[in-house]
C-alpha cells in the first residue's frame, strides 16, 4: 500500500484539502488489477469525529472526501495545555533539594558539631568514597552472566 500526496487543485473545492491515494489490489473484480482510493482531506472545525462522503466512482477507483477538524493543521495536535509541572519535573526538584539540604545540613553539621575540617566534612565520606566501586561491581555482575563466560562469574559453579 502506497500513499500519495496530491495538489490541492485536484479538487478546487477547498484551498485547505489534502489528498492521499492509496492504491489497493482488486481481486474479485479483476485479478491483480489496482483499485485507487483518492481521499481528499478537507479542514472543517465544526465537524468533531470526522465525515466521510463519496465524491465518485469511476470503474473500480473511488474518490472521497473526509472532512474532519483534525485534517487542520493549526487544531492537530490537542488544544489542552498541561497546568503546571509534570511529575518527574517535581520528583527532580524534590530530589534535588533534598540533596543539597542533605550535604549542606551535613557538612554544617560536622564542622560545628564534631570539629571536622577538610574532607571529613562529607558526611558519609567512606560510602560515597566506595560508591563508584559497588556501581561498577553491580554492572558486572548485571552484565556479565548475559554477555560473558559463566566461569568469569565469582561464586557459580561452571555446569
Amino acid at each position: 500500500v502506497s500513499l500519495h500526496l496530491f495538489p490541492s487543485s485536484f479538487f478546487p473545492s477547498s484551498s485547505l484539502s489534502r489528498f492521499l491515494s492509496v492504491p489497493l489490489l482488486c481481486f474479485v473484480c479483476i485479478p491483480l488489477r489496482q483499485r485507487t482510493v483518492d481521499v481528499k482531506l478537507t479542514c472543517d472545525g465544526s465537524v468533531k469525529t470526522g465525515e466521510l462522503e463519496v465524491i465518485q466512482q469511476v470503474g473500480i477507483d473511488y474518490y472521497l472526501e473526509l472532512k474532519s477538524q483534525y485534517a487542520c493543521i493549526a487544531v492537530a495536535r490537542p488544544s489542552h495545555k498541561p497546568s503546571g509541572p509534570s511529575v518527574g519535573t517535581v520528583l527532580l526538584i524534590i530530589f534535588f533539594v533534598l540533596a543539597v539540604v542533605y550535604f549542606v545540613g551535613g557538612i554544617l553539621f560536622l564542622r560545628f558539631a564534631r570539629g571536622a575540617t577538610g574532607a571529613e566534612m562529607i558526611p558519609n565520606i567512606s560510602f560515597w568514597a566506595a560508591l563508584p566501586g559497588y556501581i561498577k561491581e553491580g554492572a558486572v555482575f548485571l552484565f556479565t552472566p548475559c554477555c560473558g563466560s559463566a566461569d568469569r562469574v565469582h561464586g557459580y559453579e561452571k555446569l
